[in-house]
């Protein structure tokens, strides 16, 4: 905590202002959604609303939300941690994250990033808990789903953790109906969007209107092969693999990540999966 005050963030002069004023405007009762994928995300933007009502509108009530979720993030990644392996390398990786830079800057600054990557690992570690505890596994189960849901309403790119519930079948090769209790927050995530946009609009797909008219025609206009299979293949296989080995805000993560996915595929040992 200390740590992440020194180092306060603060307001930018990026999408932070956006959610501010959304923020604002909802404690006024004259927000209304605009034609940007900012304003849909409610998850983020309501709760800072609760924040500003109860302590005023100033830079440390905006960033509290992120800085809880950064602080609670730490605490999470231990018993992920603890799951999968023991207490001590919980602890190891609660101590890297409680420095790890990104988290530190990110942690007092108004961005979904921190608070939906939260929501996102709990809907893992429930998931596993349910898996894990027979007698209270659909208790776990409906709370992940719950998790998933308020990720998704934090920042709708939160709906890419199926991917890992498709692996993660895949894996074990089961399927078990208790797996569709999760999708009931889910639903529920998603279901309060659609009614938001419909409330606003009187379209529930208002929102995806918004992206497909406004920013995948902005996309088309800078970028003239974004959705041709070329350069969908090309941004997949090359540029990306380029950036993360490349680029100096993403340190020498990504290699090291890379040689320890490739050490343990080549030993096959089930316990570092």
């Amino acid at each position: 905590l200390i740590l992440r005050l020194i180092f306060f963030a603060g307001s930018g002069s990026s999408d932070e202002l956006a959610y501010y004023r959304y923020a604002n405007e909802v404690t006024e009762g004259t927000f209304k959604p605009e034609p940007s994928h900012f304003s849909f995300r409610i998850g983020l933007i309501f709760p800072v609303a609760i924040i500003f009502y109860l302590f005023g509108v100033n830079e440390l009530s905006a960033n509290s939300l992120t800085l809880i979720s950064s602080l609670a993030g730490i605490i999470l990644i231990f018993y992920l941690a603890k799951y999968f392996f023991n207490e001590r390398t919980g602890l190891i990786a609660a101590f890297l994250l409680s420095f790890y830079p990104l988290d530190v800057v990110y942690a007092t600054r108004l961005l979904p990033d921190l608070p939906s990557a939260l929501f996102m690992a709990l809907t893992v570690l429930l998931f596993l808990y349910g898996e894990k505890n027979e007698n209270r596994c659909n208790y776990y189960y409906v709370l992940s789903g719950c998790a998933f849901g308020i990720a998704y309403l934090i920042k709708d790119v939160s709906l890419i953790m199926g991917l890992f519930f498709i692996a993660y079948l895949i894996y074990k090769k089961k399927f078990r109906m208790n797996y569709f209790l999760i999708g009931i927050g889910l639903v529920a995530g998603l279901s309060t969007q659609l009614l938001f946009s419909y409330y606003h609009s009187g379209n529930p797909f208002y929102q995806y209107e918004i992206l497909e008219q406004k920013e995948a025609n902005y996309l088309k206009s800078y970028y003239s092969n974004y959705f041709t299979t070329d350069g969908l293949l090309a941004r997949l296989f090359f540029h990306f693999p380029y950036i993360m080995i490349t680029n100096v805000h993403a340190g020498l993560f990504f290699i090291f990540a890379g040689i320890a996915t490739f050490y343990f595929l080549i030993k096959k040992r089930k316990e570092t999966y």
